[in-house]
């Protein structure tokens, strides 16, 4: 419901979709993989409206599975990507949650937006 993508009926439509992606700019798609002590799990994460001219960029979607989602690793996952983004050049960092998504918005919060 709250992505422009999904759900996918199947496993096959996912991973045509994911390889769509994979050579996308923008999006611009990062894989998420987490081992540890904590969890072992696996999550997607976007930029997009990439707008190198302004020094622009919107982080989402964020997909975190259920073993991931409202972790240390998750709180990592979005300091990585904030990260790159300000090593990339990039000045102003966006987040916009879907406000009928409450765990979006909770995320936003709980990560300083």
């Amino acid at each position: 419901d709250h992505l422009s993508d999904g759900p996918f009926p199947t496993r096959e439509s996912f991973n045509e979709w994911l390889g769509r992606q994979s050579v996308s700019t923008d999006p611009l798609w990062f894989a998420l993989e987490v081992r540890g002590e904590e969890c072992d799990a696996r999550g997607l994460a976007a930029f997009r409206c990439v707008d190198e001219a302004h020094g622009t960029i919107e982080v989402g979607p964020l997909i975190f599975g259920f073993g991931l989602a409202r972790t240390r690793a998750a709180t990592e996952a979005v300091f990585l990507l904030l990260n790159w983004a300000f090593k990339h050049g990039y000045r102003r960092v966006v987040w916009q949650a879907d406000a009928h998504h409450a765990a979006s918005c909770i995320a936003a919060e709980r990560h300083g937006f």
